[in-house]
């Protein structure tokens, strides 16, 4: 019956000139979900809450409707221009940018993490963008090594602001200040070096990532704080300046 369903899809779409898409009932369920939140041509238009639900449960298996549907509030809290995406003002506003405190993104982090998340590269996060980001980081945990290491991937890319790819001693000790804010610049140092094996004084993604992966609780207690803003629907944009006090992510 699918295959069939499929092709009398695919032949409709040819005659009608327009493209297919792998809508599902649980799609349904959001679109009607978000009417609470804006106005039926919001809901219903491109990009809105129909977000092909189950290609991205291909992807992150932890996902279900339940999920989907706080983030859907989530997001809607945090779009306040109400025009159905999510803008970097508002996005900013949320994640906390303190270029003071080493718990906090950068605003040159901050910005590149909007830009990968930002797929189209529109200049603005729509649902199902956001969805993807927050469902990856829901599903990261030390115990699940897959998903944490997709994770851990992500984060060196938003240290890495240049995009080149390495990671130098500069933008690496605000990372290892928020992971280890107790420590002296001589540990910091020593930890740089640790990680970096081939010693070109520079760290690579797979460095890093073998690093973190070997230290999971400390580096996922940082996480935690950093992304709790969008994750977690229960954050307002006030945290305290200690991670402990945070609640971890579902």
């Amino acid at each position: 019956p699918k295959i069939f369903a499929n092709r009398v899809q695919r032949i409709f779409a040819e005659e009608l000139g327009t493209p297919t898409t792998q809508y599902s009932f649980e799609d349904m369920k959001l679109m009607q979900e978000a009417l609470k939140f804006s106005s039926r041509k919001l809901a219903l238009e491109q990009g809105g809450a129909a977000v092909e639900l189950k290609v991205i449960q291909s992807i992150i298996s932890d996902l279900d409707i339940k999920d989907a549907k706080a983030c859907l509030k989530r997001f809607h809290s945090l779009a306040k221009t109400k025009d159905g995406e999510l803008t970097y003002e508002e996005f900013e506003e949320a994640m906390g940018v303190n270029e003071i405190n080493n718990l906090y993104l950068t605003s040159k982090e901050c910005r590149r993490m909007f830009d990968l998340l930002d797929d189209d590269q529109s200049g603005r996060l729509n649902f199902r963008e956001f969805l993807v980001g927050v469902s990856l980081f829901r599903a990261a945990s030390p115990d699940c090594s897959d998903t944490f290491e997709e994770v851990l991937k992500f984060c060196f890319r938003i240290y890495d602001t240049e995009g080149t790819g390495k990671i130098d001693y500069d933008h690496a000790t605000h990372i290892l200040r928020a992971i280890k804010p107790d420590g002296t610049e001589e540990e910091w140092k020593a930890t740089f070096n640790e990680i970096d094996k081939n010693d070109n004084e520079t760290l690579e993604e797979s460095e890093f990532v073998a690093w973190a992966m070997g230290n999971g609780k400390d580096v996922f207690q940082h996480l935690n704080f950093v992304f709790s803003p969008i994750v977690d629907e229960r954050q307002d944009t006030t945290r305290s300046s200690d991670p402990l006090t945070e609640p971890l992510l579902e």
